[in-house]
């Protein structure tokens, strides 16, 4: 019996602003809105990013529950937290966990440059922290060479055995390269794990049904493309 697709939506993003699209939701009024409206469509897990009050990312747990608490009082869509926003230190990035939200992401590159050489131990601190708080991580790669930190950690961390896994394309890509890259990065993954697929520009739409046709999922919003799957 196959299992059920999952449709994960990312309504914002760290940086997408209301000059890109006027639909951008950038309070936690705003985000939760549209949250709870891809739910009633469907949508299994939202991905969420936090904005402050002039629109720039942030990672303050009070803007963090709130948006947290305006959905979950209205639907029980799984709450995905980012931990991904790149320039901030790993206890910075870090923050949200603390809510305890059913997910966090986890980007298997660093999260700041300012952090030094040794990517692959900030990603196990971060992966053992968010464990540690009952948090399921969900790991984001968008080359061979994170998804090998990936296979990395999982042998030393038992938990990690099925790891959730995002994979990312770059945001313009042909048709034939966007399909020739999923290809390669989900013959690289554990065995067992739950994986997904988003961006690709204008071929968006393209790299989401390869992965559905892979025994993938998808995810859909704002953060991955301005562009619906009608072209529009």
């Amino acid at each position: 019996m196959s299992l059920p697709n999952i449709i994960c939506v990312a309504p914002v993003g760290a940086w997408r602003k209301l000059d890109d699209h006027p639909a951008v939701p950038l309070s936690p009024e705003a985000i939760a809105d549209d949250v709870v409206a891809c739910a009633q469509a469907g949508a299994a897990i939202a991905h969420l990013h936090a904005r402050d009050s002039v629109g720039k990312p942030t990672q303050d747990i009070g803007i963090c529950r709130e948006i947290q608490d305006r959905i979950t009082a209205r639907c029980d869509i799984i709450v995905q937290l980012s931990t991904g926003t790149r320039g901030m230190t790993v206890a910075q990035a870090l923050q949200p966990i603390t809510l305890r939200p059913e997910m966090a992401s986890l980007a298997l590159r660093d999260v700041g440059p300012q952090q030094g050489s040794d990517v692959q131990g900030r990603v196990a601190e971060m992966a053992r922290e968010m464990l540690k708080a009952g948090v399921c991580p969900e790991y984001d790669g968008s080359d061979t060479e994170m998804i090998e930190r990936l296979i990395n950690l999982c042998g030393h961390v038992q938990e990690l055995q099925r790891p959730c896994v995002g994979l990312f394309l770059k945001d313009d890509v042909p048709a034939s390269t966007a399909a020739a890259h999923i290809l390669q990065l989900v013959s690289l993954l554990p065995e067992g794990a739950h994986w997904w697929a988003a961006k690709g520009g204008s071929n968006h739409a393209l790299v989401q049904t390869l992965a559905l046709g892979l025994g993938g999922h998808c995810r859909v919003g704002f953060e991955d493309s301005l562009i619906g799957v009608d072209g529009a």
